[in-house]
């Protein structure tokens, strides 16, 4: 075979080798054309307000807390002249003021406010969202226990004249509304009644279900609570929708960080509220 004709075919042998690698290294470089960011926009609540929010969101918390108070019951064994005896226990919790004289709580207090027993004294001091004292020591006596859910209870503290007894100490009502008259659904912002300690404060959470245990309509909340805020209101657009009943919290096991925390607030129900404002009718 002629070497000159055996040369070329090697060279062009190499030139389709080379060839071909070159196109397999273009095809495994890396692509250097970024990325787009991608920016998820959230709508503004009063968790986050906007500028023109802002103030509309501050008002509502401030009318939310105004009719907040805080419960104090303490109870004692009575000596034998009918006195205060040994203290055995107290609990702590909120409320929120119906009708210038209800208070619309939980009930689950630890001590038997609906069923009393005559061998106990109970008093109640209730102070305002700040910690100002508005009932001090009043027997728990003077009270009337007017409705009974199976997670609320709604208190009369009574009327004088034709004034409840929180409007005269100059504590003003919420407007409430019942589960059934409102159509709440999971991702809705609510109004949320906290506390640190010594001062009540709104959280804006979202709801993340709406459900029934046991015949009785309940709220999920994103959100965590701190002992001593069972009872405090929940509240839409204003309105008192349901009073914190549980807070929970699950952890890891192994390093016992803290996962996730939400808890449970019992929805108003038509019959409680009804109750409550007979019984406003009828007073007056």
């Amino acid at each position: 075979m002629n070497r000159n004709f055996v040369l070329s075919l090697m060279v062009l042998a190499q030139l389709l080798l080379l060839g071909c690698q070159t196109e397999l290294n273009q095809t495994v470089e890396p692509n250097t054309v970024p990325t787009p960011e991608v920016v998820v926009e959230t709508a503004p609540s009063c968790a986050r307000p906007s500028e023109e929010m802002k103030a509309d969101c501050d008002a509502m918390a401030q009318q939310v807390l105004s009719a907040t108070v805080r419960l104090h019951v303490r109870r004692w064994q009575k000596d034998d002249s009918g006195q205060k005896g040994e203290f055995v226990d107290g609990g702590v919790g909120h409320g929120t003021v119906k009708d210038g004289r209800y208070l619309v709580t939980h009930n689950h207090y630890g001590i038997p406010l609906a069923d009393v027993d005559n061998a106990e004294l109970i008093q109640v001091t209730v102070k305002n969202w700040r910690g100002e004292m508005v009932l001090q020591d009043m027997p728990l006596t003077a009270v009337t226990v007017v409705a009974v859910d199976a997670e609320t209870l709604i208190l009369d503290f009574g009327q004088y004249g034709e004034t409840g007894l929180f409007e005269m100490m100059g504590v003003p009502s919420a407007e409430f509304q019942s589960h059934d008259s409102l159509s709440l659904q999971v991702g809705m912002e609510v109004a949320q009644v906290d506390w640190d300690g010594e001062t009540a404060h709104v959280d804006w959470v979202l709801v993340e279900s709406v459900d029934s245990e046991n015949g009785v309509p309940q709220l999920k909340l994103a959100n965590g609570l701190t002992e001593g805020a069972s009872g405090g209101g929940v509240f839409w657009n204003g309105v008192h929708v349901a009073n914190n009943w549980t807070s929970n919290s699950s952890y890891n096991q192994q390093t016992g960080d803290l996962l996730n925390q939400f808890s449970v607030a019992a929805a108003n129900s038509s019959q409680s509220l009804s109750v409550a404002s007979a019984q406003t009718v009828n007073a007056s």
